[in-house]
Order: C-alpha cells, then structure tokens, then sequence
C-alpha cells in the first residue's frame, strides 16, 4: 500500500509513541515494535506480546473491580444517609415541632384544618383514585395507596425540609405561592413516575389536570398543618406497626377480633399535641395477621 511505512521506520515510529504510555502499555507497545516478519523468531516475540497484553488486561480487570468495589460501597453510604435523612424528615413532619408561617400570612384554624382534611380523605382522593382505576385493570387501592404515599407522606417530609430550611428567613407571601408552586409540579412529577413504574400507566392531559387540582389543595394544607398553633400533624403509621384501636381502623373487613398489625396506611389519621392533646381522626390502614413467631415471646437464651 501507498501510505505504509518500511519496517525500521514503523518500529521507530511505535517506539516513539511508548514514551508518555503506562509501563505496562509501555511494555506491550515497545514488544510489538520489535516484531519483524522477517525473523525466524516471531514467534516467540509474538507469545511476549500476547503475554504482556493478558498481563495488562488482568491488572486492568482488577483495578476495575477495586473501584467498582469501592463504588458500591460509597453507593451503599449513600443509600443509609438518605434513609437517615428521610427518616428524620418523617419523624418532624409527624413530631410536635411547630414551624413558621410566611410574613403576614393568616393563622388557620383546627376547625378549618379539620374540614379540609375530612374533605381530602372522603372525596378528593378517592375521586381521582376512581378516576385512574377506569383507565385500567389494576386494583383500585393501588392508586390510593400510591396518592397517598406521594403527595401526604412524601409531599409533607418535603415540606419539611423547606421549612426547616428556611426557619430562620422571613419569607414573604409571595415566596412561600412561588415556592409551592414549584413543589406541586415536582410532587407531580414524582406521581408519573410512580404510575409508570407500579402500573405502566401515563399520564394523559386531562388526568393531569385532576392531579393539579388535587395538588393545589393538599400542598397548602400540608404547609398550613405544620405551621398550625397547637401543633397538628398526620397520623402516619409504619408498616408492621401493631394495629392499635385507639389510633387507627381498617379500612374494610370485620372489626379487630385478634391481634393484627399494620400492612399499609389507606389515608392518615389526624392527632394533635399539647395539653388536650390525642387523637382527632384515626388512621385508616389495611392490617394483617401478625405471624404467630412474631406472637411467641423470645427464649431467655436469645
């Protein structure tokens, strides 16, 4: 061919490009100039070079398993940090702390509270978990479960988070509309993403704007139920929980004759703190039987 070298000018060419290479690149570079088809011992040139290359290709495969070894493990920190932040995120938007409210703003009343919270759990979200089971085949505590999971349970650890944030500012008005405005398309955004993974669906327009709708009613409400004077939060039970009658009903089935726990939160309850403090709505959940090891006390060896 035209553009192809003698061989003493490609040996000089390939060595030259060895000098800025890794050692072990080095190596297997400087091997392959050396060949020549030339000589009777090719051959054994050639078994050098495909030596160094395995040899580099080891050492290349166990530098990558350190690092993905070691990417796991930072991976593995970062999932228990954010678990712990999340966590103390839910304890405070459960808790008794009280947060405050925008410059200016009106106080809300529990009765109020209380209306707009009755309302939420009795028509609004059922309405629009009525409104995604028509559009398939999936039960329809799926979504109910699903709406109430993203908009309450993390809407609120998300809230939260921004009031904590901002504690210390006065923020006006104007800032605390312009600042749920971006949540709710956020929150909205994380109910897509659940739809699509749990169930396949995709949100069409007209859904979505009964999704706003929803959004624009229960955001606010979070925000007013964690500045609210006495304190006045969700009544959020954990899953494996011991179902307590006092604090909690099942949503469907024969009243609790045995020991049940908590499988999953149909829609919050509602408690509030301070000397008259307890519980103004119960937790509806969806229970299960608790297994009967659960139910045998531990040995004294154990």
């Amino acid at each position: 061919m035209a553009n192809q070298l003698p061989d003493g000018e490609r040996n000089e060419k390939l060595a030259r490009t060895t000098l800025h290479q890794p050692n072990e690149l080095r190596e297997f570079l400087d091997l392959l100039a050396r060949l020549n088809p030339g000589e009777g011992a090719r051959k054994l040139q050639f078994d050098l070079a495909r030596d160094a290359a395995v040899d580099v290709f080891r050492r290349l495969r166990r530098r990558m398993q350190r690092l993905e070894e070691r990417m796991e493990r930072r991976e593995q920190q970062r999932d228990t940090v954010q678990r712990r932040h999340l966590s103390l995120l839910h304890d405070l938007a459960v808790g008794g702390v009280v947060f405050t409210r925008p410059v200016g703003s009106a106080p809300v009343t529990s009765d109020e509270l209380i209306a707009t919270f009755r309302r939420l759990r009795s028509v609004d979200f059922p309405h629009l978990a009525r409104l995604l089971r028509d559009t398939g085949d999936f039960d329809p505590a799926i979504f109910m479960h699903l709406l109430v999971e993203e908009v309450l349970i993390n809407g609120a650890a998300l809230l939260v988070g921004h009031l904590a944030r901002h504690s210390r500012e006065e923020r006006t008005i104007e800032e605390e509309k312009h600042f749920l405005d971006e949540l709710r398309h956020r929150v909205a955004g994380f109910v897509n993403q659940s739809l699509a993974r749990r169930t396949g669906y995709r949100m069409r327009p007209e859904m979505g704007g009964h999704l706003d709708t929803l959004l624009a009613d229960a955001l606010p409400f979070l925000e007013d139920l964690l500045t609210s004077t006495p304190a006045m939060r969700l009544l959020i039970p954990s899953p494996g929980d011991p179902c307590d009658p006092d604090q909690h009903e099942r949503h469907s089935g024969r009243p609790l004759r045995s020991k049940r726990e908590v499988k999953a939160v149909w829609f919050p309850g509602l408690i509030t703190y301070g000397p008259e403090g307890g519980t103004l709505e119960k937790a509806q959940v969806v229970t299960r039987r608790v297994s009967r090891s659960a139910q045998r006390p531990p040995d004294e060896g154990d």
